[in-house]
């Protein structure tokens, strides 16, 4: 019957709750120095879907340190950095060492060297860099799609039981909707998309985490193309009687 869940669907959602390795999205030589330490290093860096982590050099192991991807908060490019189109100009006044930066919760890092020097990074690897990081910070892209957020409180994660999105839709938000924008379901939950917990006609739901308490949630997807737009205000109003629901059989809905 229409009331019963197909039982490949709970099958699948079982496997797919099964944890693999970070995959590797980029790795190379680059060089950068902190705010709290003005020495240069040049490390070899490997950046996966999880976290930056330095090492010494390509094949050594264990790293030297390691930034997991939801503590970068920004990562932006220097004033006055070189680039492919404009060479760098030491004379310049707005001339800066390094060529972008990278802000986390703790520190603030800069990165690469603009110009000079054998052992520099060209400008395009630099931009490849920023562009690599800034992916894997935000690796679903919000513009036609919408993102919701519940809270995981088991192993399994009952990704079948989450995939029934949520919306924030109280009458605060009503009520202040225009004046203060809200922060993007990316900007407060780092997606893992590596870690499909299930999928559906609509969207796919990944697996996710808070960014400043570390709560593991999962993040549904819906894909704003495929699904109806007579279909929106019902999907607001279950997720306004999800967002009041409390109970340890459901999943919580915490965002959208």
């Amino acid at each position: 019957t229409a009331v019963n869940i197909p039982l490949m669907r709970i099958f699948q959602s079982f496997r797919s709750t099964k944890r693999y390795a970070s995959k590797v999205l980029k790795e190379g030589r680059m060089t950068h120095f902190t705010k709290g330490d003005a020495k240069r290093k040049c490390l070899w860096w490997r950046l996966t879907t999880k976290s930056l982590c330095f090492y010494k050099s390509k094949d050594s192991t264990p790293a030297l340190a390691e930034i997991s991807v939801r503590e970068i908060l920004s990562v932006e490019p220097a004033n006055g950095a070189a680039t492919a189109a404009q060479p760098s100009q030491q004379s310049s006044s707005n001339w800066t060492p390094h060529c972008f930066t990278i802000r986390t919760t703790t520190e603030l890092m800069y990165c690469g060297e603009n110009g000079g020097g054998g052992a520099s990074v060209g400008p395009s690897e630099t931009a490849s860099w920023c562009e690599a990081i800034r992916n894997a910070i935000m690796p679903v892209k919000e513009s036609q799609a919408t993102t919701t957020a519940t809270t995981v409180e088991t192993e399994v994660k009952k990704a079948d039981d989450e995939a029934k999105t949520p919306t924030s839709a109280s009458k605060m938000d009503d009520a202040t909707d225009g004046l203060v924008e809200k922060p993007k379901v990316g900007e407060l939950y780092q997606i893992y998309s590596d870690e499909v917990l299930g999928s559906g006609q609509f969207g796919v739901v990944y697996a996710g985490v808070h960014r400043l308490s570390g709560k593991e949630v999962a993040v549904k997807v819906i894909d704003k193309v495929r699904f109806p737009t007579k279909q929106e205000t019902a999907l607001k109003n279950e997720a306004a009687i999800l967002k009041n629901v409390n109970h340890p059989g459901i999943v919580a809905l915490t965002d959208m």
